[in-house]
């Protein structure tokens, strides 16, 4: 059986709250998810201790979630990368669908995006959610969506940045 393939990279700051559900979603799918890393922008809340209890390696940064994207994405190991904010949901089915697209295309030339899902009872998160649906529907990109995933080890450096150093 071939070794998973998706280095996750969740970008949190104060999301003790909100993110045993993303974590649970993501143990549920070990056949799928290589490693898991929880970079921090300065939680108070005990957002680190408990992705670290979880099994994801936690990394430390200055709040601006970019940075910490980025931060993660230079110490994935994982041939693709699953970019993350700590307070989304994975759609129903998202690990079939997604294992389905990773084995359709070999080449790595591709990137896929999930619709947002803010875990948060606030109509204003609604409003959130569907304003990107729309950028992404009329843009045809993953443009203000909060989940992405994309070929990494392919093409060995943070698409952007450049390298890591």
């Amino acid at each position: 059986m071939a070794s998973p393939a998706l280095s996750v990279v969740i970008a949190a700051r104060d999301e003790a709250r909100q993110l045993p559900g993303l974590l649970s979603q993501l143990a549920a799918a070990p056949q799928l998810v290589r490693e898991v890393w929880l970079v921090d922008g300065g939680s108070r809340d005990g957002t680190p201790r408990l992705a670290s209890l979880a099994g994801a390696r936690v990394l430390h940064s200055p709040a601006g979630r970019g940075r910490q994207l980025a931060l993660g994405a230079c110490q994935a190991r994982g041939p693709w990368l699953l970019l993350l904010h700590a307070d989304v949901r994975l759609p129903a089915g998202w690990a079939e669908r997604l294992a389905a697209v990773l084995a359709s295309d070999r080449s790595g030339a591709r990137a896929w995006y999930f619709q947002l899902a803010i875990a948060a009872r606030s109509p204003a998160l609604r409003l959130v959610e569907g304003r990107c649906a729309c950028a992404a529907a009329g843009a045809s990109s993953p443009t203000a969506i909060r989940v992405c995933c994309f070929p990494w080890r392919s093409t060995g450096r943070w698409v952007g940045s450049g390298p890591c150093r």
